[in-house]
């Protein structure tokens, strides 16, 4: 009995260490800013988790001239944030590291937010053009969401675990059974964090105002993704996916840290948009959904991300299109 007990006790620490939240790397999380004026530059602004909450925030900072879009990677940056009462202690300002969270194309650092309420982030840049200055607000929570799944799991594992070592010896397949059920219960009830497509982040654009915010020159250039959302008609004409794509595609997974990516890509969809032909990569599974679902020349939104230039030419990936019917 004092056997199955510690067992049980064992359990309870497994899924306490399964359920505990891991940190989040410094590569984006929820867009506050898009590309808006700091000084001589633009910045695009990230910050996780979502919703945030008391503690401390991540923040990550994209830095780029506003002439060619062009990442800036040798400037300096630092963010502070100012309480949702007047009169309250500012946190103090945090510098901001270029790489700190495994994006070198980033600035990352980790913001005080001691108490709940609308706080006001500033983030401060300078580099080699000069310095500037731009902030926006985000609500803070109080404290951790509720662990009650976390709890009613730990429990019936740790239930599953006494009754498994007071069964018989010889029934050794039922306790084995039992111990399976219980895993499978208390991993199923422990809060998971899944990523899921959110086109709250996609803001209203046009191919066109990206490509002409671009460089016209020669050469590979890749940006922090600058999501936007466009209307267009669908033309079902699809191409293989082009040598010049895949190079800014796997440069872009590089510089923003991530995992290869370009394996999720085997073709382009073109789109015309005020009298110009666009060719952008579409994720396969995108792809197959629109030649099963979409007719020619029916009105679609897409879902893209703008991640790099190369030759004069803006390269966009689809990650997902709606027609009414909800995004796919």
């Amino acid at each position: 009995m004092r056997l199955a007990r510690r067992r049980a006790l064992v359990a309870v620490s497994v899924v306490v260490s399964l359920a505990a939240p891991a940190p989040a790397p410094g590569n984006g999380g929820t867009l506050r800013l898009a590309r808006v004026p700091a000084g001589p530059y633009l910045v695009s602004v990230w910050t996780q988790p979502d919703p945030a909450r008391v503690g401390q925030l991540d923040v990550s900072v994209a830095i780029m001239k506003p002439d060619s879009g062009e990442a800036v990677l040798d400037a300096m940056a630092t963010a502070h944030a100012r309480p949702p009462t007047s009169g309250g202690p500012t946190s103090a300002p945090r510098a901001l590291e270029r790489g700190g969270g495994g994006n070198r194309l980033l600035y990352h650092g980790l913001v005080d937010v001691p108490a709940r309420g609308r706080w006001d982030i500033s983030v401060r840049v300078q580099g080699p053009a000069g310095s500037g200055e731009t902030s926006f607000a985000v609500d803070v929570r109080g404290g951790l969401p509720p662990l009650w799944a976390f709890v009613i799991g730990a429990i019936a594992l740790a239930a599953a675990v006494i009754a498994w070592g007071r069964r018989p010896r010889g029934n050794r397949g039922a306790r084995v059974a039992a111990l399976g059920i219980a895993l499978t219960l208390a991993l199923a009830a422990a809060p998971h964090d899944a990523a899921a497509f959110d086109p709250a982040r996609y803001r209203p654009g046009t191919i066109g105002g990206v490509a002409r915010e671009g460089p016209s020159g020669t050469g590979l250039i890749v940006r922090a993704d600058v999501p936007i959302r466009t209307t267009v008609a669908y033309s079902a004409v699809f191409r293989p996916f082009a040598s010049d794509s895949h190079r800014v595609v796997v440069a872009w997974a590089k510089a923003m840290g991530l995992a290869p990516v370009d394996d999720h890509f085997q073709r382009e969809l073109r789109v015309d948009e005020d009298r110009t032909t666009y060719w952008l990569p579409v994720q396969e599974t995108v792809a197959e959904r629109m030649t099963a679902e979409l007719r020619t020349g029916e009105r679609l939104e897409l879902f893209v991300i703008y991640i790099g230039h190369v030759d004069g030419r803006p390269v966009l990936l689809i990650n997902a299109f709606s027609n009414g019917g909800g995004e796919r």
